[in-house]
């Protein structure tokens, strides 16, 4: 039993710095760091472009939202729209 507690514990030191290794190695190879993203964000660009990565569907998720709960009418209990007013 000890052998196989052994056994694991030993195990989990090749496995951590594989899990280290590959977050470095993919860290490394993504254009634009976290630091160079931050910077960016500071002087007013964003990354991808004008609007940023992702813009138009963050935008239009926004607009369905918005259309899907617009025309749920009142709540039974207390009269109020059950999102808040608009």
């Amino acid at each position: 039993m000890w052998t196989y507690v052994l056994q694991r514990l030993l195990l989990m030191i090749p496995t951590l710095f594989g899990i280290l290794l590959i977050t470095f190695v993919v860290i490394q190879f993504v254009p634009g760091g976290p630091v160079e993203q931050m910077v960016a964000q500071f002087q007013g660009f964003e990354a991808g472009g004008a609007e940023g990565p992702g813009a138009a569907a963050a935008g239009g998720y926004r607009r369905n939202w918005r259309s899907c709960h617009d025309g749920v009418g009142a709540s039974s209990s207390s009269a109020r729209p059950p999102f808040g007013s608009r």
